[in-house]
């Protein structure tokens, strides 16, 4: 035994060292006694990298970030479907409020559009009426004319249609033994605002402007009738030749019509009476009273005759217009 080290020795022995028995030493052997981390470290670390860290010591061949990710997710609540939608196109709300305005925008403008393009009543009955003619059937004026006609009635062997608005009366005549072949029409305007071209000749006028007095031709024939309720009419008929494309055309004035309650109207009715006009078509003479009649009447109905239908197979009974009775069940527009 060393007799510098004994229980009671001044000196321990350490590798050979000798050191003083009283001082203070504290002996550490190096790198064999493994230093314990402390485990509340390991507890603050943010819940983030913690998962990271466990993800990256178990060996996952996940993306560390998606991981990540998806940690930090379940504690996010999860976002609505259209707020997602708004940021996955990065919608804030001044692109919304602009979106919005240029929507009302453009509804405004298509509505807008569609007022000034739509066509008036009058506008459409006008494209109507225009594309009438005797020897179409009476399908096709249905068709033209927006349905079946309101007036079905027989006339003596014949059978008369008549569709009649505010502002218009077509009439057609049919054979009532044929096939719904049109045999003649008359158009008949009730309205200030209803003035279809007359198609006769080269500009003859308009429907409820123009006066018997500036008719290019002289009628080869003509009727008058007045009747003790008021009701009157004034007809003119140019027969069948080379200048009516030989076709029978029919021009009338009654009080059915446009400015047919006027004083001057009326007046000149009782001139062409008093000149002994016959009620049923006959050549009359063109005398100063009748001339001066013709001028204070307005035409208000037109028509023509198809080709082989004589001014002479038309029934005595037929009237160009509406009568009294047809009138008041279905009444004018009121100007």
């Amino acid at each position: 035994m060393d007799p510098l080290v004994g229980h009671n020795s001044l000196f321990h022995r350490f590798e050979g060292i000798l050191i003083p028995s009283r001082t203070p030493v504290t002996i550490i052997p190096c790198c064999r006694i493994p230093i314990r981390r402390n485990r509340g470290t390991e507890l603050q670390l943010p819940k983030q990298e913690r998962f990271v860290k466990s993800q990256r010591e178990e060996g996952s061949t996940t993306s560390i970030d998606n991981m990540a990710e998806g940690a930090g997710r379940q504690d996010t609540p999860q976002k609505s479907p259209w707020k997602k939608w708004i940021k996955e196109r990065k919608l804030g709300i001044p692109n919304i409020a602009w979106a919005t305005i240029t929507a009302i925008i453009g509804v405004l403008v298509a509505a807008a559009y569609t007022q000034i393009t739509k066509k008036s009543e009058e506008e459409v009955a006008l494209e109507a009426v225009a594309k009438l003619s005797a020897g179409q059937t009476v399908e096709n004026f249905e068709s033209m004319l927006g349905g079946p006609a309101q007036v079905n009635k027989k006339i003596g062997p014949l059978r008369e249609a008549m569709w009649i608005n505010e502002i218009y009366a077509v009439k057609a005549i049919t054979e009532a033994s044929g096939n719904g072949v049109v045999v003649g029409y008359t158009v008949t305007t009730r309205s200030t605002t209803f003035n279809p071209e007359i198609p006769y000749g080269d500009n003859i006028g308009r429907l409820g402007e123009s006066r018997f007095s500036e008719l290019p031709d002289v009628a080869s024939a003509s009727r008058v009738g007045r009747h003790l309720n008021g009701y009157w009419f004034y007809d003119e008929a140019l027969r069948a030749g080379w200048a009516t494309n030989y076709e029978t055309w029919l021009l009338g004035s009654g009080s059915s019509g446009v400015g047919g309650e006027s004083a001057g109207s009326r007046e000149a009715v009782s001139t062409l009476v008093d000149a002994a006009i016959p009620s049923n078509f006959q050549s009359v003479e063109n005398s100063r009273r009748v001339s001066n009649a013709r001028s204070g009447l307005i035409i208000t109905t037109y028509g023509s005759l198809s080709d082989g239908f004589d001014l002479g197979d038309l029934p005595q009974e037929f009237d160009l217009a509406p009568d009294r009775v047809e009138s008041n069940k279905y009444p004018a527009k009121e100007q």
